[in-house]
C-alpha cells in the first residue's frame, strides 16, 4: 500500500525537483551557490560580469519557478477511503498541470534568453517542460478511466498512473535545460530571485 502511494508520490515530486518547483530545503537537488557567501566565496561566475539583461530575463524565470512551487501541495492520502484518495491525488496532478501551463505561459512571454545559444535552450526547455506536461495529463486520464472500488483497486491504478511519470524522475526539467547554458548558469548563480531554485 505505501510502495504504491510512494511510487507516484515519488514521481511527481522528483518533478516538481527537476522543475524547479520543489521545496526549499535543497533536498535531492544539485548543489547551488550559498547565497549566504561572498563572491569571492562563490566564485568568478558571480561576479558583475554576468549581463543585467539576462539576470532581469534569469530572475523572471526564477520568480515563477518558486511562485508554482509555492502553490502545489502533496495532498493527504487514505487508500482505506479510495474514491476520495483518487480525488486527492487528481487534485494534485491538476494542480500540477495548471503550474506548469503557467510556466510556459512565461517562458512564452520572455522568450529566448538573450545570450549566445539563447534560441536552442530555450528551445529544448520548451520542449521539456511540455513533454512533463503531457506525461502528467496522461497520469490524469489514467487515474480518472481506472476503476477504484476498494483499496487493492486503488494501490493498482496509483502503480498504472505514476508509469506514466516514470522517466520524469530522471529528468532535469525545463530549468536543467535552461542552465546547461553557461551564462544563464552564471545567472542561475548571481539572481537573488534563484537562491532558492
Amino acid at each position: 500500500m505505501l510502495r504504491s502511494r510512494t511510487a507516484v508520490a515519488g514521481a511527481v515530486l522528483a518533478t516538481l525537483l527537476a522543475a524547479g518547483c520543489g521545496s526549499d530545503d535543497g533536498a535531492g537537488e544539485p548543489p547551488v551557490a550559498d547565497s549566504s557567501g561572498t563572491p569571492e566565496q562563490d566564485g568568478a561566475s558571480n561576479g558583475a560580469d554576468v549581463d543585467d539583461e539576462v539576470l532581469a530575463w534569469t530572475g523572471t524565470i526564477c520568480t515563477a519557478l518558486q511562485d508554482s512551487g509555492a502553490a502545489i501541495e502533496m495532498p493527504e492520502i487514505d487508500p482505506t477511503h479510495p474514491e476520495s484518495a483518487r480525488e486527492g491525488f487528481l487534485d494534485f496532478l491538476g494542480s500540477l498541470d495548471t503550474e506548469f501551463g503557467s510556466l510556459d505561459d512565461t517562458l512564452r512571454d520572455v522568450g529566448p534568453p538573450p545570450v549566445d545559444g539563447g534560441e536552442d535552450t530555450y528551445d529544448a526547455a520548451m520542449e521539456t517542460l511540455q513533454e512533463s506536461r503531457e506525461a502528467v495529463q496522461e497520469a490524469m486520464v489514467s487515474l480518472e478511466e481506472a476503476e477504484v472500488t476498494d483499496e487493492e483497486s486503488f494501490q493498482a491504478a496509483v502503480v498504472e498512473a505514476g508509469a506514466k511519470m516514470e522517466e520524469l524522475g530522471s529528468r532535469d526539467g525545463p530549468s536543467g535545460d535552461l542552465r546547461e547554458n553557461p551564462a544563464l548558469e552564471a545567472a542561475f548563480q548571481e539572481a537573488s530571485e534563484c537562491r532558492n531554485v
